[in-house]
């Protein structure tokens, strides 16, 4: 009985836990770190390919998410060779720093190297717009206005097209939504300069051209292809905010980058819509006035002559030739508003 007290008096006390330092694991940490960045990054190329669209604010919180991971990563690699003398081998510690070091110098140079280009991408559509406008201006004539074609819009085209080209992420669909805008306006303004040439060449306000009684229906056509693309035209600028719109869905921009955009769009549109619009009013007047001109020709034809030599009308009916020559100085009327009208649009600044 003494033995059995006396044995269980002296038995060892129970031996501590032991407990891995975390100096022993932090350099595995720093790789699984290195891994799940490596992993991100793969759904994010998958994403960026398919038709799926993340936002800024998205996109801004995964970067640093990422890069918190890259810091913690370097911090595991760095305990891990702390502790390197008592816990594990260096290679882990090694690795992590060195990796996660530099997907960090990679991401950080990108992210620069892409916020220039951003920035140059956007100055050279700025050099651009500005050099348009110094050309118009440069060939605007005082007395016939401007008739530069369509070299404005294809040269804003062609600047939008390589501005999207250099850009990259949510820069880069604005600028391509931008180029499809751009590109329907060529379209557009093509048929009214084919129109307008056609037109031009019919001579309507030379009456001496005109022979035969037919001719005048062939100027007519003219005329009325002229309003059509004319009209076109003007629905175009009148719409053009939701054209913008329709191009912005199209590219897949961010629904929060799209206010902003169009509202930067609307500012400018502020002050040369309403100047575009007048001179397409100013087109379509000059074009009813026409209609209206050949339409008296052809109901008083064989009651006037032209003079070939100065190209007067001679008539001895005095309501004809009031009648004419109201027309003909609402014409001119027209041209001249439409002259200044395009001096005010190319002197914006």
């Amino acid at each position: 009985m003494q033995n059995e007290n006396l044995s269980t008096k002296v038995s060892p006390p129970p031996l501590p836990e032991y407990r891995k330092p975390f100096s022993a694991t932090a350099g595995k940490l720093s790789l699984v770190f290195f891994l799940v960045v490596m992993g991100v990054g793969f759904a994010h190329s998958a994403l960026k390919n398919s038709v799926y669209s993340m936002s800024p604010r998205v996109v801004i919180l995964g970067f640093a998410a990422v890069m918190l991971l890259l810091v913690a990563g370097v911090v595991c690699g760095i305990v891990a060779l702390a502790g390197l003398r008592k816990h594990g081998r260096p290679l882990f510690g090694v690795l992590g720093i060195i990796l996660n070091g530099l997907i960090i110098f990679i991401g950080v140079t990108n992210f620069f190297a892409g916020r220039m280009r951003a920035l140059e991408a956007q100055r050279k559509v700025e050099r651009s717009l500005a050099s348009i406008r110094q050309e118009m201006k440069g060939s605007f004539n005082p007395t016939n206005g401007l008739d530069m074609g369509l070299k404005p819009i294809n040269q804003l085209k062609k600047s939008l097209e390589n501005a999207s080209a250099e850009s990259q992420g949510e820069q880069k669909l604005c600028y391509q939504a931008a180029a499809a805008y751009a590109a329907k306006m060529q379209i557009v303004m093509a048929e009214f300069d084919k129109a307008s040439k056609k037109a031009t060449a019919a001579k309507i306000l030379e009456p001496y051209t005109v022979e035969s009684k037919d001719q005048l229906d062939a100027k007519r056509q003219r005329v009325e292809e002229f309003l059509a693309a004319n009209d076109k035209f003007a629905s175009f600028v009148s719409l053009a905010s939701n054209v913008v719109s329709n191009e912005l869905i199209n590219a897949n921009v961010p629904k929060s980058a799209m206010p902003k955009f169009l509202e930067g769009f609307e500012l400018g549109q502020r002050r040369v819509k309403p100047l575009l619009l007048k001179i397409r009013s100013l087109d379509s007047d000059i074009g009813h006035a026409s209609l209206e001109m050949i339409d008296l020709l052809a109901t008083n034809w064989g009651n006037w002559q032209c003079d070939r030599d100065t190209g007067q009308l001679i008539s001895t009916d005095d309501q004809f030739r009031e009648d004419y020559n109201r027309l003909l100085q609402r014409i001119k009327d027209d041209q001249k508003e439409e002259v200044a009208t395009q001096s005010k649009l190319v002197n914006l600044k």
